[in-house]
């Protein structure tokens, strides 16, 4: 068995927050136990007992993190930005996502105006046992919010974005919510309809075609 540890926080005995990740995101991480745990500021995690919050589950094994490692969302910090900058410049990250990569300075501008500045944009820095991993972030384009992730490449293929996006949505509960990844990015493309996201059609930038995809309700 594998045992998938959900780190929420608030007080022990609560499952509000819990609930609102929902069992859809689950699916998939190559879960047969959710072991819960609750911590609050300054205090010791806490297990919950059997009898509460460990639910025994009938998922199959797809993608499932690898053993012991902890996913987790926080706050971005300043210090996050160096590692997101050289996560950017990956050949391969950029040609699976027809991004442009930025020289630094302008890199770290967008980020600290941009993206921290604006109040209407939710950002968080993906953590892998301790280390930044990659981002996830979500904003408004007219009337629409769109989501945004970006992972460092050794982590690809470990089911860390399926468990930080997972987190993710209970946190971002805009609906609907949209994304557009590069139709050539099939990992990408199955990572959204994983947590519920569905194809609506298909944007064009020149020759790049990108895949639409809406999640609309909170699963």
């Amino acid at each position: 068995m594998s045992t998938w540890r959900c780190q929420v926080g608030g007080q022990p005995g609560r499952l509000s927050t819990f609930a609102a990740l929902g069992r859809g995101h689950l699916a998939g991480l190559g879960v047969d136990t959710l072991q819960v745990e609750w911590w609050a500021a300054g205090i010791r995690p806490l297990t919950t007992s059997a009898s509460g919050c460990v639910l025994n589950c009938q998922w199959s094994v797809e993608d499932s993190v690898t053993m012991g490692e902890i996913v987790q969302l926080r706050d971005v910090e300043l210090a996050d930005l160096d590692l997101f900058f050289e996560y950017e410049q990956d050949p391969e990250a950029l040609r699976r996502s027809r991004f442009a990569a930025r020289d630094r300075e302008p890199f770290i501008a967008h980020w600290k105006n941009t993206i921290l500045g604006d109040p209407a944009v939710l950002v968080r820095t993906v953590v892998v046992d301790g280390e930044p991993a990659g981002n996830l972030v979500s904003w408004w384009k007219g009337d629409r919010r769109y989501l945004g992730y970006w992972f460092g490449r050794k982590y690809w293929g470990r089911g860390v974005a399926t468990e930080a996006l997972a987190l993710y949505l209970g946190v971002e509960t805009t609906r609907p919510l949209w994304a557009d990844p590069f139709a050539g990015n099939a990992g990408s493309v199955k990572l959204l309809e994983k947590h519920g996201f569905r194809r609506t059609g298909s944007d064009w930038d020149g020759e790049d075609e990108h895949i639409v995809l809406v999640l609309d309700t909170r699963n």
